[in-house]
């Protein structure tokens, strides 16, 4: 499998105001945008050529991705003048995908599982469609259920649903055969709402295939973006070149004065500073638990955060006090007391 297609159009309006300025695709994930840790995990698995549909602040992504010779892929872009969804944006890209099995993939997601079982998996079972599912909140997302066999025999939004062996959410990504185009509309519409139901009525094999725990984690609202962060830190997985001593991650430990109370689990950004001062913060600054600070972020003096994002390029004022804040460099969306963990 060499191809696969992100799907980086949204409005992003769970985001908003941030994403009035910051395509949600570009949101990072440690400091790295979510849509650059997608297309390492598709240059990881093989895949080389990559279409990308655009729409909101699309230009932004382009010029952040470029023709993907950063990843030694073939990337190509499917400008949409309004939103098609994901079944008509797909659609429109058909001709992208003319030569066997494809992956489609959100942009709001992070995944780490390798796609070889699930490839093998999906030919074993000779699937037109394998919907990849993962352990999650069915009652805020919707359950899909799998039979014995690992058939999809319930989905939300399908009458005839059958007795399911497991229930799952769905994750973001499909393994799709070129058959999935007699099956999606023209114009705006959704694969899992109107193509799925159709495979199913027309007796297509169609298969869930479910994602170790821990290999996948929900970005696309603001709560779950929070909560995938706080996760990721306690599982203390390899963060790049973030180096964790004493809970704290960065990239030179050590470099965070005195006088500074921090919290762990914390993550503190490349050339972070205090505007008049080499330090990372000002003295009397409290940050943590469960904070990330980006790349290239200023906070003031007194400030004292905790279950936050900064955004890089963030400035915090002194005295701020922040919790369950995404802040950006051109505005800051505070999530609330709701927690809802997003992983599986």
């Amino acid at each position: 499998m060499k191809k696969a297609m992100i799907l980086a159009a949204g409005l992003g309006s769970r985001f908003l105001p941030l994403s009035k300025h910051l395509p949600k695709p570009l949101l990072p994930l440690f400091n790295i945008p979510l849509i650059y840790r997608l297309l390492n995990w598709l240059k990881d698995n093989g895949v080389s050529e990559v279409m990308i549909n655009l729409h909101h602040l699309g230009q932004a992504v382009y010029q952040q991705v470029g023709d993907g010779r950063a990843w030694g892929m073939r990337i190509c872009y499917s400008w949409e003048e309004s939103l098609l969804g994901s079944g008509g944006g797909l659609r429109k890209a058909a001709d992208f995908f003319d030569d066997g099995v494809f992956l489609l993939v959100n942009s709001d997601i992070f995944v780490s599982a390798e796609l070889e079982p699930i490839l093998a998996f999906h030919r074993h079972k000779k699937a037109t469609a394998t919907m990849l599912l993962a352990a999650g909140d069915t009652k805020r997302y919707g359950a899909i259920g799998v039979n014995q066999e690992g058939r999809i025999c319930q989905l939300p939004w399908y009458v005839q649903q059958q007795y399911a062996a497991k229930q799952g959410v769905f994750s973001g990504i499909h393994l799709l055969e070129p058959e999935i185009f007699d099956f999606l509309p023209y114009g705006a519409g959704c694969i899992n709402r109107d193509a799925y139901p159709a495979m199913l009525a027309a007796g297509m094999r169609v298969y869930g295939y479910f994602l170790p725990p821990g290999s996948w984690y929900d970005l696309g609202e603001p709560d779950t973006y929070l909560a995938s962060h706080w996760l990721l830190l306690d599982n203390e997985r390899s963060l790049d070149s973030f180096v964790l001593q004493d809970g704290v991650w960065q990239v030179h430990p050590g470099s965070v004065p005195a006088g500074v109370e921090l919290i762990p689990p914390v993550l503190v950004g490349r050339d972070c500073q205090i505007s008049g001062s080499d330090s990372v913060f000002a003295p009397g600054s409290r940050i943590g638990p469960y904070v990330v600070i980006g790349d290239r972020v200023r906070i003031g003096e007194r400030a004292i955060i905790e279950r936050s994002v900064l955004l890089p390029g963030a400035s915090i004022p002194a005295g701020e006090r922040l919790k369950k804040v995404i802040w950006g460099q051109q505005a800051k969306l505070s999530v609330g007391e709701k927690e809802n963990p997003a992983a599986a």
